[in-house]
């Protein structure tokens, strides 16, 4: 865990550094978190820094998905996790202002259980109220099949914002949660238009 966290730190150094790619991708490639990963784990990772470096990381979080890059982050310990997490908020949000300058619901029963549940959870009661009010919001969206769409809306750093800020086993829940209906609402969208 120490090598894995000093691999964090070099890794983030390089970022800071602004390094070039080639230096970045070494230092992922002989850090001992990174051989623990799958291949598809590695490639995503890879190409999160690759597309960072080029300008297009919301584009490629919206070509892989976002439950996709949800799973990677969610099998990271929680300091390379809560690194990553960080990161790729600071990205996207630098993509953000670059840019800004240059279906059916399920029933009302399953809605209230699972708001109230949140509510009634001791990790939500201890977060600052609009960060709660987000979070009902994106439970709403999820249980409207409208995930998708409400996380294009508001962006992908702030869903990893809200994530970064909940504490374990929520923090873990609520990714599952979120990939869970986000690839639900992909298979579906898929088979609407025969893919």
């Amino acid at each position: 865990m120490r090598s894995q966290l000093f691999a964090l730190v070099v890794l983030l150094s390089c970022l800071a550094a602004s390094g070039s790619l080639l230096d970045l991708l070494k230092v992922i490639h002989s850090s001992p978190l990174f051989a623990t990963m799958s291949p598809g784990e590695q490639l995503v990772l890879v190409e999160l820094f690759a597309e960072t470096e080029a300008g297009e990381l919301h584009n490629y979080i919206n070509h892989v998905g976002f439950s996709t890059v949800l799973a990677v982050i969610a099998k990271l310990p929680d300091n390379e996790s809560h690194g990553l997490t960080q990161y790729l908020i600071a990205e996207l949000n630098k993509e953000e202002h670059h840019t800004a300058k240059s279906g059916s619901t399920v029933g009302r029963r399953d809605l209230v259980t699972v708001l109230a549940a949140a509510r009634q959870d001791p990790a939500f009661q201890h977060l600052q109220a609009d960060q709660q009010q987000l979070i009902l919001t994106t439970l709403t969206h999820a249980e409207s099949l409208n995930l998708t769409k409400f996380i294009n809306q508001i962006g992908y750093g702030t869903i990893l914002s809200v994530i970064d800020i909940i504490p374990e086993p929520e923090r873990h829940m609520f990714e599952a949660y979120l990939i869970q209906h986000l690839e639900y609402e992909k298979k579906i969208l898929e088979h609407i238009i025969g893919k």
